[in-house]
């Protein structure tokens, strides 16, 4: 009973083994030619036509293209004899993390029918240094080792990028089972440009692997281009903020071969002068803006002596005019500055003033952007940017560590352009063509405040008060002052003192306005 039941099973496993056999043979590839063109970047463009004999009991083909290496194939397209390209419905193709994955579905009836396979592989050249020599490898597996059948003729052509002598090149054929593969001579140099593999008769599963050694001279590795691509974006991003940076720059070179100019620059007061020449706020803004407003009959100082040895602020008070606020001419910071310090008072000594200053100089320099902007001299105020920009640098920079987990070069591209934005927009001063005019014009009017303050010429007695809150700007109160102490022996209308009349009387009171600021800087940022 035993005996039979083993004929039994063993007649079944033969006649299973000699129908495989049999439709193996019966269904295989008669021809497999592969053309491969080895391109610059260290890639290749792959076209690999094949013909199969079918038998009826095969539905489809299957072809495997292995990735390694860091190999990336792709732009994988089937086409079929007459060079129509196939859809979806004859052709599936996956990409694997390994492999790409090819089935074309065929319907056969014992006949022959042929494919092509056109695709790209990225990195299919490999870089080698040895010991000899350093030179650029291609190794290709023409056909797959998971193939199930035989293939009667194959042929591999490789054009190269360059034309190369037949000593100067090494060629390697190996043939045979994974692992197993045994090396062939059957491969030629057609002309300089052009190699050809050939074999016949492959068995299933085998190999067919060639090899061909090149000068690394010919080739520029592509994913070395490619990691340089992400750093376009901090590249662009510098030139970018450099140039706004270098066009508004804060302190202009040009300032050192600027030619003297007798005027002030029209349209503009003295303090926005200030800020579009430096980009920053003066410290003296406030006393210039009270020296203007004096000038212009809205304040009298009053020196009214020695009131109080412990303390010189209390030497001095300020009175304003009843009718300022009808009066046309004030600028806004002007009028509320007024409004601020004297409130529904008529005089307020210094002393009383020292403790609003912060609040009054804050108002000056919240106002001073706006006039620059409203006059066309800067685009935004610089403030706003320094915030916008901070906050988006800090969001690029965040994005960049993010990334850094995924794709490293990308990530440090962010990080890279995080920085640059935020240390470029705190200090863009975005300055119009009209700013850069009027900034000129104030660099050379105040080279002329430095000149004629040591000169002894003879001047216009009147210039002393229309250019002192310049003077006061630029720290040029004393010299200019000196220029005038032996011209002008009357004090301002809008000085009054018992005193003493000598211009130098000013000197002292902007001394002591500069003696309170200095304390409240040192205790608060103005």
């Amino acid at each position: 009973m035993l005996k039979n039941i083993f004929k039994i099973m063993l007649s079944i496993v033969l006649v299973f083994a000699w129908t495989t056999l049999s439709n193996a043979r019966s269904w295989h590839f008669i021809e497999w030619t592969t053309d491969i063109t080895v391109n610059d970047d260290m890639s290749i463009n792959v076209i690999e036509s094949f013909t199969v004999d079918f038998v009826p009991e095969v539905g489809f083909i299957r072809r495997n293209i292995d990735i390694k290496n860091a190999r990336r194939i792709k732009n994988v397209k089937v086409y079929d004899e007459s060079l129509v390209e196939l859809g979806e419905s004859n052709v599936e193709i996956q990409y694997n993390n390994d492999k790409i994955r090819i089935k074309i579905i065929a319907k056969p009836q014992n006949e022959k029918k042929k494919w092509l396979i056109k695709y790209k592989v990225c990195n299919a050249i490999e870089l080698v240094e040895s010991q000899d020599k350093a030179y650029a490898k291609l190794k290709w597996n023409a056909i797959s080792s998971e193939r199930q059948t035989t293939i009667d003729k194959i042929e591999v052509i490789i054009n190269l990028p360059q034309p190369i002598q037949k000593e100067e090149i090494k060629s390697k054929l190996s043939i045979g089972m994974k692992g197993y593969e045994s090396p062939s001579e059957d491969y030629e140099l057609l002309n300089p440009q052009t190699l050809k593999f050939w074999g016949t008769d492959i068995d299933a599963y085998q190999n067919f692997i060639v090899q061909v050694d090149m000068p690394q001279s010919w080739f520029v590795k592509e994913e070395i281009i490619k990691s340089y691509i992400p750093l376009l974006l901090p590249i662009l991003t510098f030139i970018g903020f450099f140039w706004k940076w270098w066009s508004g720059r804060r302190k202009p070179a040009i300032k050192k071969r600027v030619l003297p100019n007798y005027q002030a620059p029209e349209g503009i007061s003295p303090i926005s002068l200030y800020v579009l020449i430096y980009g920053k706020q003066s410290v003296n803004s406030f006393i210039a803006v009270l020296i203007e407003l004096a000038n212009r009959n809205y304040i009298n100082i009053i020196n009214e002596g020695k009131k109080d040895a412990r303390s010189v602020f209390n030497d001095y008070s300020i009175s304003i005019q009843e009718d300022y606020e009808n009066r046309h001419g004030l600028r806004d910071y002007e009028l509320k500055l007024l409004k601020q310090m004297f409130n529904s008072e008529k005089t307020i000594d210094l002393d009383k003033l020292r403790k609003g200053l912060y609040r009054n100089v804050s108002r000056i320099n919240s106002n001073i952007w706006s006039e620059l902007i409203r006059g066309r001299y800067i685009k935004s105020n610089p403030r706003e940017l320094k915030r916008k920009c901070t906050i988006i640098g800090i969001v690029i920079f965040i994005f960049g560590v993010i990334s850094m987990l995924f794709h490293k070069p990308i990530g440090f591209s962010l990080i890279l352009t995080g920085f640059i934005v935020i240390m470029f927009g705190r200090r863009i001063f975005p300055i119009t063509s009209k700013g850069r005019k009027t900034r000129l014009l104030g660099l050379a009017f105040r080279k002329y405040l430095i000149e004629e303050s040591k000169s002894n010429d003879p001047i216009d007695p009147r210039l002393f008060l229309t250019y002192l809150p310049y003077a006061i700007l630029f720290d040029l109160e004393k010299g200019w002052i000196k220029r005038f102490s032996d011209i002008q022996k009357k004090l301002p209308h809008w000085y009054i003192t018992d005193g003493e009349e000598s211009l130098y009387s000013i000197l002292d009171f902007i001394n002591a306005l500069k003696s309170m600021i200095a304390n409240l800087s040192s205790k608060q940022k103005i």
